[in-house]
């Protein structure tokens, strides 16, 4: 079976209308709100719930159980559920290809999302603050509101005070929006002149972990009339910006079109053209104006296209197989957030002799890449007042990842059949970008793999098998690709995915000197391998003792780890290299094996030394 190998567009899409809150008396709900770091709407992020029983995930009830909703206008509810125990995850569009595959859901459970357990006819109300980028969520800060059945249905919790948020539809809730918000306005060329057939969209302002500003893509997009008129339906409540894009992307094909009239020579005789512009007359979406839509239509929100000097990039790829000559040179924005948001991207065809010429470029820094089966290559260039000499792109080979499975649980390894919906290893780069390239194989009956993948990476590996198996490990080069992607290399000989039948669990009881729970203490649960110490690795884990002084970890990869607890250990505690270092003297070895749950007990020593480093990298004289 030839591996799956396919281009990604990275595109956010927007979430529907919530749906009607329609229950069933002995069902369970959750409904409830989500909003960024800045206070807005969680526009463009879905609620996905699913079961706990990790069975579930691949049975005849999948379809049923598994559930997946948008979040609109903030808020969300999800209905119909089951008594028992659920988990609560928020994820991207782009989080969930291949839907409902179960390895979606062992992944999305491995992020340690929220667990819910339901009685029969209760209602949840969780609120969530998140942190939000083209192509993940966080989940800042999280409260879950549980009521009792009785009063749930009666929308009140003792002392008359309304225990969850409205749902749409159930009584006693606020009214949703009489119809849907729309934008609407026209769409005219430098002259005033009125364009027809261009592609309008709007674009909502997200903020990455880093604090970056980024735009994700919010709802379906619309083309103008023969009078330039648009009109984008369907928006919830928030804020936008609007753009008209000159160029448009056939998803048939693969190449991009010019939707704006051509080129033409301006008053000094250079070639002048029409560019992606958002409302405001500006080509840059952090100069945009902003729309805000309530639940009326926003008329006149006009786009004149800005008219700019353009110019030609041509190049070639000596060397270049027959077989990719059906692939593209892709011409993207240097800046990653605007590589995700499609802004300004163009695809060109090869040419039968390996050449390529993209049009009408203006002024800016871009990253001309290529990628196929037969090799990958990439290069940065800038366009600055003129067209750029020709670039010859020098193609570079694939990497092959061979390797091997190990089923690691208290059941029986299961039979491998060669199936790629089955049993399958992933390569995909960390950081998905167009052009980029992802590639399923399968795996042989004997638990090996061969796996090639073209692109500059860095790579993860990851594994798939039917449930309950779920992955633990893709190691590559000494080093977990889960959390550690793996750079380009000639080859890889060494992966290792490993496979568990439940997730690890660990249980930390601090006690004090005297013996007594230790209550509200830092605990850090950290890899004895530096290389894992980031914010980023499932290796590294930060907790806080509960009332009965334990605190609980999960999803642990199989290792050896160190664990430490004190009350100068923030449970938020931003994790670098020097702050676990600086814990490492006082914290107590132990071992976790792939699926394993276990315990350790912890008494708080004093730090080596009088000073550690805290979150901020201040230095600070405290001993636990």
């Amino acid at each position: 079976m030839r591996p799956i190998c396919r281009a990604l567009l990275m595109t956010m899409l927007a979430g529907g209308v919530a749906s009607a809150w329609v229950q069933n008396p002995a069902a369970g709900s959750i409904r409830g709100t989500a909003k960024d770091s800045t206070g807005a709407s969680a526009g463009g992020v879905v609620v996905v719930v699913f079961p706990e029983d990790e069975t579930r995930w691949s049975g005849p009830d999948r379809a049923s159980v598994v559930k997946r909703v948008p979040i609109t206008a903030g808020r969300f509810a999800v209905s119909d559920l089951a008594p028992g125990n659920w988990l609560l995850a928020f994820a991207t569009e782009a989080m969930l290809t291949d839907w409902p595959d179960p390895a979606i859901l062992a992944r999305l459970k491995a992020r340690k999302p929220m667990r819910i357990t339901l009685a029969p006819g209760q209602q949840v109300g969780v609120d969530a603050t998140l942190t939000i980028s083209e192509s993940d969520v966080v989940v800042k800060d999280a409260m879950m509101l549980q009521s009792r059945p009785e009063l749930v249905r009666s929308g009140t919790t003792p002392g008359g005070r309304t225990g969850l948020p409205p749902a749409a539809g159930s009584a006693g809730a606020a009214p949703p929006p009489a119809a849907p918000g729309v934008i609407s306005g026209r769409v005219t060329d430098a002259d005033g002149k009125p364009l027809a057939g261009i592609q309008v969209r709007s674009m909502r302002r997200a903020v990455n972990p880093n604090g970056q500003v980024q735009f994700i893509n919010s709802g379906a997009s619309a083309r103008t009339d023969a009078d330039g008129r648009y009109r984008l339906t369907n928006r919830t409540p928030d804020e936008y910006v609007v753009l008209a894009e000159a160029y448009s992307i056939d998803l048939a094909t693969g190449t991009t079109s010019r939707d704006v009239p051509s080129a033409s020579p301006g008053t000094d005789g250079a070639m002048a053209g029409n560019l992606t512009t958002f409302h405001g007359g500006v080509t840059d979406q952090r100069a945009a104006s902003v729309v805000r839509v309530a639940r009326d239509e926003v008329a006149d929100i006009n786009i004149q296209l800005a008219r700019r000097p353009v110019f030609n990039v041509t190049g070639s790829i000596p060397g270049l197989p027959l077989t990719s000559m059906q692939f593209w040179v892709v011409l993207m924005p240097l800046e990653s957030r605007e590589q995700l948001s499609t802004l300004n991207v163009r695809r060109i065809a090869i040419t039968d002799n390996g050449t390529f010429s993209i049009t009408e470029v203006p002024d800016g820094e871009y990253l001309l890449s290529f990628n196929s089966p037969s090799g990958w290559a990439e290069t940065p260039m800038r366009v600055a007042g003129r067209s750029p000499d020709a670039v010859v792109l020098t193609l570079r080979p694939p990497t092959t990842f061979k390797g091997r499975v190990e089923f690691r649980g208290s059941i029986a390894a299961p039979t491998i059949v060669r199936d790629v919906r089955e049993f399958a290893v992933e390569l995909a780069p960390a950081q998905r970008t167009i052009g980029s390239s992802m590639i399923r194989t399968v795996i042989q009956p004997d638990g090996t793999f061969t796996a090639t993948v073209s692109g500059p990476g860095p790579f993860q590996v990851r594994g798939l098998a039917p449930a309950p198996w779920i992955q633990a490990s893709g190691i590559a080069n000494g080093a977990d690709t889960l959390d550690l992607p793996v750079a380009a290399d000639k080859g890889i000989e060494d992966t290792l995915v490993i496979f568990t039948d439940r997730p690890s669990a660990l249980l930390v009881r601090v006690k004090d000197a005297a013996d007594q729970p230790l209550i509200g203490a830092g605990v850090i649960v950290f890899s004895e391998e530096p290389q894992y110490w980031s914010s980023r690795s499932r290796r590294v884990q930060l907790g806080q003792t509960t009332s009965g002084g334990t605190a609980t970890f999960s999803n642990l990869p199989p290792g050896r780890y160190f664990v430490v607890a004190g009350r100068d250990i923030a449970p938020n505690a931003a994790i670098t290299p020097d702050f676990v270092a600086a814990l490492k003297a006082r914290a107590i070895p132990f071992e976790m094996i792939a699926g394993e749950s276990k315990s350790v007990d912890v008494r708080p020593r004093p730090p080596a030394l009088a000073c550690l480093p805290t979150h901020s990298g201040a230095l600070l004289e405290r001993c636990s």
